[in-house]
């Protein structure tokens, strides 16, 4: 039994030793995959650089570089989508006065009229102008 159990513990041991072999490989591996694609992204970077010096002259090339080109105006666009909703105004609240946009907003902390949501001085979100002057 003492055997057995000997026996058992060994192949425990082995398999720890090798479970920790394979995690070390896998963990070079992912190494060797990250700088692969940091290499990549260089690669990528270069070649946008060339082509809008105009030096590219691969046709295959031209037409994913005009196809990144076109990606990076889609994403300007959803990123000042994305501000035009962020500066969206509330629907009608405290004392039924909503202001038509954000030019008639005052910090309620600090009074600044502002041309934003939130004031850009303290972080507090603008309310009316009408209502800040009746809780002055």
């Amino acid at each position: 039994m003492a055997n057995t159990f000997q026996g058992l513990l060994d192949k425990g041991k082995w398999k720890l030793n090798q479970f920790n072999r394979i995690q070390a490989v896998k963990k070079e591996r992912d190494e060797i995959k990250s700088n692969i694609w940091q290499n990549k992204s260089k690669l990528a970077d270069t070649t946008l650089d060339l082509f809008y010096e105009n030096k590219i002259k691969n046709e295959q090339i031209v037409v994913i570089c005009q196809e990144i080109d076109q990606l990076k105006k889609n994403l300007k666009a959803k990123e000042a989508e994305i501000e035009r909703i962020e500066q969206e105004l509330p629907p009608p609240g405290e004392g039924g006065i909503t202001p038509k946009t954000s030019k008639d907003l005052v910090c309620p902390e600090c009074g600044t009229l502002l041309n934003v949501k939130f004031c850009p001085d303290c972080g507090k979100e603008g309310i009316a102008k009408e209502l800040y002057e009746k809780n002055k």
